[in-house]
C-alpha cells in the first residue's frame, strides 16, 4: 500500500510539473535519419523521421515531419504533422496526420486519417483505400475498393473495383475510372468531367440536415483528435511509469512471455470485465457494503489505467525480440505503435478492448504471483 501511494503522489506530480515539457524538449531535439540497408524492422520518433534505402521489416515512426522513400519489404505505420511516403511497400501503410502524400507502389492496402491526403498519378494500391480527411484528392491506381468519408473528395484515380465516399462536394476529373458502383452521399450530386468513367451503377443518396463531413460519421476528425489526445496523454504518463517503475513492468512482461499467445492474460481480462462490475453494483447496493463498493471503484478505475502502459510494454517488447533495451524505449516503441493503432478507423474498437482485457488481466495475474497468504498461525 506503501508503494502504491508513492506511485500515484509521483505520477501526479511529474504529470502535472514535468510531463509534457519532457515529451516535447525530447521531440524537438530530435532528428531521426535512416539510410542504406536495415534487416529489422525500424522504430523513430522525433521532429524529423527520414528514412530512405532498404527495410527488411517495418517501420513504426513518429514526428513533426515524416519522409518515406525507401523499399519496405513490410508495413507501415507512422504519425505526424506532414506524412510522405514514396518507394515501394510490401505491405500495408497506416498513416495519420495533418497533412498525408502517397507516391509509392503499395502492394496491400493502405489506410490514411488526416486534414489533407493526396495521391500522385504514380502512387498505387495493391488492395483497399480506406480514407477519413477534410479534403482528399486521389489519383494513381487502386486494385480494389475506395472507401472515403471527406468534406471535399476529387477523384482521378484508376479504381479496380467500387467506390463508396460520405462528401460535401465529389469531383470525378477526366482521367478517373471506376471499374465497379459508385455509392455516395452528399447533399451535392457529383461533379463528372467529360471522359470519366464509371462503368457500374451510380447511387447518389441526398444527404437529409447538415452537410455530411468526417464529423458526423464514424470517421469523425474530431473524434479522431480526441483519440489522438487521448493516447498521447496515456503514452507520457506510461513513459514516467516505466522510468519511475522498471522493475514492475519487467516483471509483469515476463509472466506474460511465459507463454507463446496470452491466453490466460486476456482470458482472465476478459472474466474480469464481466464479473467485476456486477460485483461492485452488488456491494453498492447494500449500505453495510458501500464503503467496499467505492474502494473498489477508485481500484479498479486504477486497474483500468494500468492496462494500457501494460499492453504497450509488451507490445514493445515484442517488437524487440533479442537484446538488452532500455525499459523507456520498449515503453516508447510500443506506445507508438498501440497509439497508431487506436487512431485508425474500425480497427481502434477492437485494439482498445484487447488492450484493456490484456493489460488487465496480466495485472491482476501479476498481483497473483505477489500475493503470500498471512500465516496466522505463526503470530
Amino acid at each position: 500500500m506503501h508503494r502504491l501511494k508513492y506511485l500515484m503522489v509521483a505520477l501526479a506530480l511529474v504529470l502535472i510539473v514535468g510531463g509534457l515539457t519532457r515529451a516535447q524538449s525530447y521531440a524537438a531535439q530530435t532528428n531521426e535519419t535512416v539510410s542504406g540497408t536495415n534487416n529489422e524492422s525500424v522504430y523513430k520518433a522525433g521532429q524529423t523521421v527520414t528514412i530512405t534505402g532498404t527495410v527488411n521489416g517495418d517501420i513504426f515512426c513518429i514526428a513533426q515531419t515524416v519522409t518515406i522513400q525507401a523499399t519496405v519489404n513490410g508495413d507501415i505505420i507512422c504519425a505526424g504533422q506532414s506524412v510522405t511516403v514514396n518507394g515501394i511497400v510490401h505491405g500495408n501503410v497506416r498513416l495519420a496526420g495533418q497533412s498525408v502524400s502517397i507516391s509509392a507502389h503499395v502492394d496491400k492496402a493502405a489506410t490514411v486519417t488526416a486534414q489533407t491526403v493526396s495521391t500522385t498519378s504514380t502512387s498505387s494500391i495493391g488492395s483497399d483505400y480506406t480514407i477519413a480527411a477534410t479534403t482528399a484528392t486521389l489519383d494513381g491506381g487502386v486494385a480494389r475498393d475506395i472507401h472515403a468519408v471527406a468534406n471535399n473528395l476529387t477523384l482521378a484515380s484508376n479504381v479496380g473495383r467500387n467506390v463508396t465516399a460520405t462528401v460535401h462536394t465529389l469531383l470525378l476529373k477526366s482521367q478517373s475510372s471506376i471499374n465497379g458502383s459508385l455509392t455516395y452521399t452528399s447533399p451535392h450530386k457529383l461533379q463528372q468531367n467529360s471522359g470519366a468513367v464509371v462503368r457500374g451503377p451510380i447511387t447518389y443518396h441526398q444527404a437529409a440536415g447538415a452537410t455530411p463531413t468526417p464529423s458526423s460519421t464514424a470517421f469523425s476528425w474530431g473524434g479522431v483528435a480526441f483519440r489522438a489526445g487521448v493516447g498521447l496523454s496515456l503514452l507520457i504518463s506510461s513513459l514516467i511509469l516505466v522510468a519511475l517503475f522498471p522493475r514492475m513492468f519487467r516483471r509483469a512482461n515476463a509472466i506474460a512471455r511465459q507463454h507463446s499467445w496470452p491466453w490466460p492474460e486476456l482470458v482472465t481480462g476478459i472474466v474480469a470485465m464481466i464479473a467485476v462490475p456486477i460485483i461492485l453494483i452488488v456491494l453498492a447496493l447494500l449500505a453495510v457494503t458501500m464503503p467496499l463498493a467505492v474502494l473498489g471503484f477508485f481500484l479498479w478505475s486504477a486497474a483500468l489505467l494500468l492496462a494500457a502502459p501494460l499492453a504497450a510494454y509488451y507490445i514493445g517488447r515484442l517488437l524487440f525480440r533479442s537484446g538488452q533495451r532500455s525499459p523507456v524505449l520498449v515503453m516508447l516503441v510500443g506506445g507508438v505503435v498501440l497509439w497508431v493503432l487506436i487512431l485508425v478507423p474500425w480497427l481502434n474498437w477492437i485494439v482498445t478492448a484487447l488492450a484493456a482485457w490484456f493489460g488487465t488481466g496480466l495485472l491482476l495475474r501479476s498481483l497473483r504471483r505477489l500475493y503470500t497468504r498471512p500465516d496466522y498461525e505463526g503470530s
